[in-house]
């Protein structure tokens, strides 16, 4: 009887000693801190991409992207903060757990994304997925030395029209002492249609540095890309200083609310 009541008081004060378990988590009013959450239809295709965009091999072929894209403020104060993200089928029940990028941030916004490749099944281009981040978090305008609890913000995305996007094709690089000019062949006039091109082009980390868009969007100066409707094709300008660097050539359509995507990864001359 004595072991008995010893066991549980090591028990009580367990509980009641760690916040975690003392206290339940704190579901947010909102899931400000999600910037993006986006599964979608992705194409791959690599050459001589020897890492891959998340410190390991990537491979070619077509996956379903389940993606969340995470920023910081409000109550997230740092990307170490985060405790684990989960996605989940409603429909299905399925959950799968995310991963974190080692890039916190695209091109110049401050964002991680936490994510997981699947290969696609038609169950997932239908219904709802909901997103559940966990994070040790403190309410807005709590002094800096208050403590930390458990947050959780769920975010969803109902799955819209799913398209399935070719991958960059016939791809022609031209260097010059000017830089380098960079072309493929287009799948649909991004003036008249859901269809967009970019170029992202990643540092000696692997991550996306510089962000090229075409001028049929917001774009301004001298490195937008160009619609050749007369050759069909999309014509992207790079600066000398990024010659041996990777770069990501994308293919995206977007119909309400849903994005789809196939991409090429080459490395510059």
């Amino acid at each position: 009887m004595k072991a008995a009541r010893a066991l549980l008081l090591f028990v009580l004060l367990i509980f009641f000693s760690s916040p975690a378990l003392a206290k339940k988590p704190i579901s947010d009013p909102a899931p400000v801190n999600f910037r993006l959450v986006m599964p979608q239809y992705l194409y791959q295709e690599v050459n001589a991409f020897e890492v891959g965009l998340g410190g390991g091999a990537v491979q070619t072929g077509s996956y379903f992207f389940v993606l969340a894209g995470i920023g910081t403020g409000e109550f997230l104060g740092d990307f170490e903060d985060i405790i684990d993200v989960k996605a989940e089928h409603l429909e299905t029940g399925r959950q799968y757990s995310c991963a974190p990028w080692h890039c916190t941030y695209l091109a110049d916004v401050v964002q991680q994304s936490w994510r997981v490749l699947l290969r696609p099944e038609q169950w997932m281009f239908e219904g709802t997925w909901e997103f559940t981040m966990s994070y040790w978090g403190r309410d807005p305008g709590s002094p800096q030395d208050a403590k930390k609890v458990v947050h959780i913000q769920r975010a969803q995305h109902r799955m819209g029209p799913v398209t399935f996007p070719i991958k960059p094709s016939y791809v022609n690089v031209v260097k010059s002492e000017d830089g380098i000019m960079l072309s493929w062949s287009a799948i649909g006039n991004p003036r008249k249609g859901p269809v967009d091109y970019e170029v992202w082009i990643l540092n000696e980390n692997n991550c996306p540095e510089v962000r090229l868009q075409g001028n049929w969007a917001e774009c301004s100066g001298t490195l937008c890309g160009l619609f050749d409707a007369v050759r069909n094709r999309v014509i992207f300008r790079i600066s000398p200083e990024w010659q041996g660097h990777f770069v990501i050539l994308r293919n995206r359509i977007h119909v309400r609310d849903q994005s789809s995507e196939a991409r090429r990864i080459i490395r510059l001359p």
